[in-house]
Formats: C-alpha cells, structure tokens, sequence
C-alpha cells in the first residue's frame, strides 16, 4: 500500500490534467516568506523541524533531479517501485519545486500529517515529452518514523490550480 501511495507523487506530476483554470501567478523563489502553520497541533518542535527538513530533501533532490538522495526520504519498502517509476520521469522533466506555505495538520510520536503549499513549475522538458502544467497544489505528506527518522509513507495532492504564463 505505502509503495503505491509514494509513488502518487511522481505520477502525479507528470498528470496534473485536473479541470482547473489558469489562474495562480508565479511566484519567484527569491521573494517566498511564509510561517508555519498549525502550532496548537505541535507537541515536540524539534521532531516537526525534522519532518520538515525531510520534505525539504525531498523536493530538493526531486529538482536537483537525484534519484539516490530522493529515494532516501520515502519508506524503504516504497523505494524499488518509486526508482524505477521516477528516472524517466526525471530524464524527461526539470522541475523548480517551492514551497509556498506548511501546515502542522497532525502530529504523533510516530506519524505525521503536514500540508504543503507547493508550487512546481518546469524549467526544462524533453522535445518529446507531454506539456508540463505548471501549478501550485496541496500536497498532503504523511510521514512515519522508520528506524528513528521521519521518512514519506505518502503523499497526495489535494487541490491543484494552474499558473498563468510565467513572467
């Protein structure tokens, strides 16, 4: 189950054909501030920063188009699957992935729920490869501790709308 629900995200990037219309601006990078949300559902900081980091890795090498160093934030029961899926996708798509904001959803010892404003556009693709849709989505991360680190047992995209034209 953990192995198809990673793999979501991945396949979710190369889908992202849900009915919505073009109407989010890009958002440059370089001017992205945001605080974390959801404190009255923080108990232990120092374990949210942790799971955050985690995310972060992830999407950094998921734009740095590393697959070892990506795999390496997801369960180890997802990883084969997820490899395999992932490294055309990755020779297909450059991808800039920001985030854009964070919710603490849920948090317990050993598993939590974080939400992610999370912008993705395409810095370069294949000739051959279908349009990429540029979009800021909710990803709902689930994230369970795996030999005493946080590691992604899910993730799911929840609400997707497009961007206009980049600037």
């Amino acid at each position: 189950m953990r192995k198809m629900s990673v793999l979501v995200m991945g396949i979710a990037w190369v889908l992202m054909g849900c009915v919505s219309p073009e109407n989010r601006d890009y958002t440059d990078p370089s001017t992205v501030t945001y605080e974390i949300e959801g404190t009255d559902e923080i108990t232990d900081q120092t374990e949210v920063d942790q799971a955050i980091a985690v995310i972060k890795e992830n999407l950094a090498a998921a734009q740095d188009r590393d697959i070892e160093r990506y795999v390496a934030t997801i369960v180890s029961e997802a990883r084969a699957d997820t490899r395999a899926e992932l490294i055309p996708f990755f020779d297909t798509y450059e991808l800039e992935h920001t985030i854009l904001g964070i919710k603490i959803a849920d948090q317990q010892p050993e598993q939590m729920l974080i939400k992610v404003l999370l912008q993705t556009v395409a810095l370069n693709q294949s000739s051959t490869a279908d349009h990429y849709r540029d979009h800021v989505s909710e990803t709902h991360y689930t994230l369970v501790k795996e030999e005493q680190e946080w590691r992604i047992a899910e993730s799911q995209v929840t609400e997707n709308e497009f961007i206009k034209q980049k600037q």
